[in-house]
């Protein structure tokens, strides 16, 4: 490649980087999977897509941030439904950032959405060793031992989240349905 084709290339790149974050900071960031969102598909989400992948691609910033990068990535591949791509890129923010425990958490739920819930739990409960209070990591944790059919460490997870949040609608339903509500 000439040296003007590379400049030039540089230059596309950094227009197609201030348009991305243009169109990021004027529409609404994903609330974040670890947050409980429960996928915001209609949510520009092929616009975030665009302006992490040129994040990545221009490669510039910290190891923090291009972990961050991916990790947003993934949200957004999450939220299309791509549920491969979007293991791909929090294994790539996971290498980056090995203490984040949203990133494992937001994979475990990929894994859980394809029937992996072996992977699922082992991911959960990475995200729980490095977040202890992280109540929706051990109720989806429940969720994928009920589906393997370890009801005992269901219920002990679910218990855990509803004790860590009681005020969450959602883990007493779990907690009544099951007949552990006091």
């Amino acid at each position: 490649m000439k040296a003007n084709e590379v400049g030039m290339e540089r230059w596309l790149l950094s227009i197609a980087l201030a348009v991305g974050v243009l169109c990021a900071a004027n529409s609404e960031a994903p609330a974040g999977l670890a947050d409980g969102a429960s996928g915001q598909k209609g949510n520009n989400q092929e616009e975030l897509l665009a302006y992490y992948t040129g994040v990545i691609e221009f490669g510039g910033g910290s190891k923090a941030e291009l972990g961050h990068a991916f990790y947003n990535r993934g949200n957004a591949f999450y939220y299309l439904g791509v549920l491969e791509k979007a293991i791909a890129d929090y294994s790539r923010a996971i290498v980056l950032n090995p203490d984040h425990a949203e990133t494992f958490y937001n994979r475990a739920n990929s894994y859980a959405d394809l029937g992996d819930h072996e992977r699922a739990i082992a991911d959960y409960s990475q995200a729980i060793r490095l977040n202890p209070d992280f109540d929706a990591a051990y109720y989806n944790r429940a969720n994928s031992h009920l589906r393997e059919g370890r009801l005992l460490r269901a219920v002990e997870d679910y218990k855990k989240a509803f004790s860590l949040r009681p005020g969450e609608r959602l883990y007493r339903e779990r907690i009544e349905a099951l007949g552990l509500a006091q």
